[in-house]
Parts: C-alpha cells; sequence; structure tokens
C-alpha cells in the first residue's frame, strides 16, 4: 500500500514530515565526487517549488532537508513550507557527523544560518544536533537508545515550555 501526501495531511492536520535527504537513496555512506551532482541552489529548487504548490494544497507544514550548492559549499539544509504555500526560509545543518556508515563531513559543510525561529507553530531540530559530543551516543551500535533520546528531547522541549513530535525513519 502507498501513502501519499494527501493521506498524511488528513491525519496529521498540521505537518507531513520527510526523511533526511529524501529526493534520493541515502548516498553519504560512501566518498564519491559524482554524488556531489545532486546538489542544487535554494532559490529556484525545483523540490521547493513542488513543495509550495503542494503545502498550500493540502494546507499542512512542510519542513524538508535537501542538498544544497551555495557560495562554493555543500548544505544539508532544511526549507520551511508554512500551511500557505510561502516559503519561509531556510536552514543549513550546524553540527555535521562523521562516521562508520555514513560521510557527512565530505558532502556538507558546517551551516552558517545559525538556528533560526519560523513562524509556524513549532521549529524544528535535526536528529543529530541533540548530540554534541560523541560521549552521549552509544558505543555499541546494536543499543536502541530511542527511548533514551526521546527523554532528553522532551527535556530540552520541556525545557523551551514547546511541545516535541519525534519521527525516525531507519535508513541504514
Amino acid at each position: 500500500m502507498t501513502v501519499g501526501y494527501a493521506d498524511v495531511a488528513d491525519c496529521s492536520k498540521w505537518f507531513v514530515l520527510e526523511k533526511e535527504l529524501f529526493e534520493g537513496y541515502y548516498f553519504y555512506q560512501a566518498q564519491r565526487e559524482d554524488f556531489f551532482q545532486r546538489a542544487k541552489p535554494y532559490k529556484g529548487h525545483p523540490t521547493i517549488l513542488r513543495m509550495e504548490k503542494l503545502a498550500k494544497e493540502l494546507g499542512v507544514v512542510i519542513p524538508f532537508s535537501f542538498f544544497e550548492e551555495a557560495n562554493n559549499a555543500h548544505y544539508n539544509s532544511i526549507a520551511i513550507i508554512d500551511v500557505d504555500g510561502a516559503d519561509l526560509g531556510l536552514y543549513r545543518k550546524s553540527h555535521i557527523p562523521d562516521g562508520l556508515g555514513y560521510q557527512e563531513k565530505f558532502y556538507f559543510n558546517p551551516g552558517d544560518t545559525g538556528f533560526k525561529q519560523f513562524a509556524v507553530i513549532s521549529g524544528f531540530q535535526r536528529q543529530f544536533e541533540l548530540w554534541f559530543s560523541k560521549v552521549q551516543k552509544p558505543q555499541d551500535t546494536g543499543l536502541d537508545s530511542r527511548d533514551h533520546w526521546k527523554r532528553v528531547m522532551q527535556g530540552h522541549a520541556g525545557g523551551n515550555l514547546v511541545s516535541s513530535i519525534f519521527w525516525q525513519v531507519n535508513t541504514y
């Protein structure tokens, strides 16, 4: 069964969330120069144009990440599209992980936008940006730490008096 955006929007009423860099497969597992061809500029980005129409049609906020090329650099960026189809702006991922199974530092520069607020009913935090230190990440990749990181995210939300939404898509 295929679930479309309209089905998800009907259930969510507020947001439609995609996995990170959803436009293709998880390419940053290996270092390949040809993958840089996937990066596109923010202005005029074809996916942003499609999401603007879709958000307006469905009346939902659509935050999504994309591989951006700008100023001789490459970023793992998020565009926030509001319920009226307006592009509210851009956030570039600040903390870039690197390790076994993901080579993000090869592809992405640290973001230069700072942490931004958008005039929607919520803010967005990228999963890796929750952890700033290797000490907080389990060394055993077989450990299921989902309940722990949910609690930490709830703590951050509680400390800032905001609500939180969790979603996880396994891409490995």
